[in-house]
Order: C-alpha cells, then structure tokens, then sequence
C-alpha cells in the first residue's frame, strides 16, 4: 500500500515539475536516441551541470524534468531521490 501512495505522489510530482521545467532550455550536448525501437523503454539522461534537472528522451526530443526542491536525480533509480542517496556530482556547473 505504501509503494502505491509513494508511486502516485512521484507521479503527480514528476507532471507538475515538467510543466514548470518547460521554461528551462536544453543543455548542450544532450541527445536523445533518434530510432528507438522499443517506445515503452524510457530514455532519461541527467544533466551534467544541474543535479535538480535531468531530461526525459520523446521521440527523439529530450524535454526538459525538474526535480522537486531539494532534490536530485538518481541514475541508479531514475527518479528524484535525496542528495545523500542520489550521489549526484555535476561533471561542470554553470
């Protein structure tokens, strides 16, 4: 039961943050797999500057995911996480 509670608040947390990401510009250097044969595989891809935003690959179009506030992005679980268990370190900041 607490898995179902915790995936529905992810989920309304992740639409409301891509909203709100929709004003961020996409880094350069981020790009998405063009022919993906398998749609049902989602393609993310963290960014190398910003551990609070990563990019969700639409057909060829990365677009643009915020975390929520204090967080950051977890490769390892390819969802937003606290700091100290996504272990996140921007190769370069801005």
């Amino acid at each position: 039961m607490k898995f179902h509670v915790f995936f529905f608040v992810f989920a309304a947390l992740v639409a409301v943050t891509s909203i709100n990401a929709a004003k961020i510009a996409v880094e350069e250097g981020i790009e998405c797999p063009r022919n993906q044969s398998d749609t049902a595989f989602v393609v993310q891809i963290p960014s190398p500057s910003n551990c609070g935003i990563f990019y969700k690959c639409d057909r060829g179009r990365p677009k643009v995911n915020k975390c929520p506030e204090g967080l950051h992005y977890s490769t390892r679980l390819m969802a937003c996480d606290y700091p100290s268990r996504a272990k996140c370190s921007p190769i370069f900041a801005k």
